[in-house]
C-alpha cells in the first residue's frame, strides 16, 4: 500500500468509528456487545431516525465488516435485532 492510500484508508476508518460511536450511544439496543445480527431493514430505520445517507453508509460498511459482527452472523440460532427493542424475538432467526 502506498502511504497516500494508507492515510486515506485510516481517515475513512476513523470517520466510520466516530459515526458508529454516536449511533451506538443513540441506539444501544441495535449495537450490542457482543454484536448480534442487525434486523433486515436497519438501514431504512436509521435513515428514518434522522441519520444522513452518508453517515448510515459509512458506519454500516465498517460495522458489517468487523470480525465480531461477522462471527455473530454465523452463530446457530442467532436472532436479528432492531434499534428499538433489546430482544426482538419477533424478528425471528436469520436464514
Amino acid at each position: 500500500m502506498t502511504r497516500q492510500y494508507q492515510a486515506a484508508r485510516d481517515a475513512r476508518i476513523k470517520k466510520a468509528v466516530a459515526i458508529l460511536a454516536r449511533m451506538k450511544a443513540r441506539h444501544p439496543a441495535a449495537f450490542t456487545s457482543p454484536p448480534r445480527p442487525l434486523n433486515i431493514g436497519m438501514r431504512d430505520d436509521l435513515l428514518a431516525a434522522g441519520w444522513s445517507e452518508e453517515e448510515v453508509s459509512t458506519a454500516l460498511v465498517h460495522y458489517l465488516k468487523t470480525k465480531p459482527y461477522l462471527q455473530c452472523t454465523f452463530a446457530d440460532g442467532a436472532f436479528r435485532i432492531d434499534q428499538w427493542l433489546p430482544d426482538s424475538a419477533g424478528a425471528g432467526p436469520r436464514g
